[in-house]
């Protein structure tokens, strides 16, 4: 005997906010960060490149950052004016201008850069080399740190849902 049922589905918009909030909850329990493997590349790229050693980094948990040696000691204690010349004798400033991710193509190149372009627009205010390469660094850290918790973040979980018009039953589960 074959019979007919019914079902009513719902768009997530029409939903109760009760529901609505399961249903994020639920989204964002099976969601994997898909870009921390480029923000990682970006800082391999760039540590290449720097006169520095990565030794540690940690994003996403209490102690978001990087722990870094300069390689060379004499080096980190360049200031002003020397470590401003420094940058450019050694292709960062040509780095710094290009504004198309030129490490791996990915974001977390210009996140990168940001401390570097800024140290080539005020020579005078760089303390020191370390310094300049440690905000780079730091910088990182917190758009990754950041990126991270926008894709977990119920605007952007809201955001796929909608953008891929996806339907529930009256309790949330997935049509």
């Amino acid at each position: 005997m074959t019979r007919t049922v019914e079902v009513t589905v719902y768009r997530f918009d029409e939903l109760d906010r009760h529901t609505q909030q399961r249903i994020l909850d639920n989204f964002r329990e099976g969601r994997n960060f898909p870009w921390a493997d480029e923000w990682r590349d970006s800082l391999d790229e760039f540590a290449k490149l720097a006169p520095i050693t990565v030794r540690d980094w940690s994003v996403g948990y209490r102690d978001t950052g990087v722990s870094f040696s300069m390689d060379d000691d004499s080096l980190a204690s360049l200031s002003g004016i020397r470590a401003y010349k420094w940058l450019i004798n050694n292709g960062w400033q040509e780095l710094a201008s290009k504004q198309d991710c030129p490490f791996t193509g990915y974001c977390g190149d210009e996140t990168l850069l940001d401390a570097i372009r800024e140290a080539l627009r005020k020579p005078a205010s760089i303390l020191f080399l370390e310094d300049v390469f440690g905000e780079a660094l730091h910088d990182w850290a917190k758009g990754f740190e950041a990126d991270m918790e926008y894709h977990y973040s119920d605007e952007a979980i809201r955001e796929d849902i909608l953008a891929n018009e996806y339907e529930f039953y009256a309790n949330g589960t997935l049509a």
